[in-house]
């Protein structure tokens, strides 16, 4: 029994160094990051370029460099975003430049940013339009349909839809939309009672539902008798 016990011992204590060096081992041949330890004479920072002027080749501004446009599949850059015209941001429009068009040259001991064209022909451009502000002028476009309350003297609240740019099919009539309603009522006599004298109405007598639920009788106001209905939604109506 105690050679049994001390042979399990050994063995167990063998196998422990041997799944530590093996989860060792793993973590150091795990992939790493191919991290860059420093940037080389074929590399350009973004700062480079982002809110930097532009010049053409005969020294004249034609612009600053807004923004860089960068391909998501490839990670390359396929063009700078010049801002051209305006005044201190104001009626300035956007061109998008292939970026190899851009080039950097030093002059009087500093980077200058060129391109070959005028500022004219920037001007003359078509606008560059981001995605972010196309799908903001299509969500101003075509604002989603907010409900509109409607609330009439003597009856509930009527919800209507107010038509978007793109109207929806027209839904199919529905018949007796005007008051008073066919369905079910669950106003008892002393609750309809009540709701039509809540009304302006008095001297309530002959409540009745007919085949469509809807109470009928007879009531005073202004000192005539009229006839008055109320429907299961508690629209009074007079006949």
């Amino acid at each position: 029994m105690l050679k049994t016990m001390t042979s399990a011992a050994l063995a167990l204590s063998l196998t422990i160094p041997f799944a530590a060096a093996q989860t060792t081992q793993t973590m150091q041949t795990a992939p790493m990051h191919n991290f860059m330890a420093q940037q080389t004479s074929g590399q350009w920072l973004a700062s480079t370029y982002i809110d930097r002027t532009i010049y053409n080749p005969a020294g004249d501004k034609v612009g600053e460099v807004n923004d860089l446009l960068v391909d998501q599949t490839s990670g390359a850059i396929s063009a700078a975003v010049i801002g051209v015209g305006g005044f201190l941001g104001m009626g300035e429009k956007n061109v998008a430049v292939p970026f190899r068009d851009v080039t950097s040259a030093m002059k009087d001991g500093k980077e200058w940013l060129t391109i070959n064209a005028t500022k004219d022909e920037l001007k003359s451009a078509p606008d560059f339009v981001m995605q972010r502000d196309r799908m903001r002028a299509a969500v101003n476009t075509n604002p989603p349909a907010m409900p509109k309350t409607t609330i009439l003297p003597g009856t509930a609240p009527v919800t209507t839809a107010v038509p978007s740019a793109t109207p929806a099919a027209p839904a199919a009539p529905t018949a007796n939309a005007v008051p008073p309603l066919a369905g079910a009522n669950s106003f008892t006599e002393g609750q309809a009672r009540s709701r039509i004298e809540a009304m302006g109405y008095s001297g309530v007598t002959g409540l009745t539902k007919d085949d469509q639920s809807v109470w009928h009788g007879t009531a005073m106001k202004d000192g005539k008798s009229t006839t008055v209905m109320l429907d299961y939604k508690g629209n009074v109506v007079t006949q």
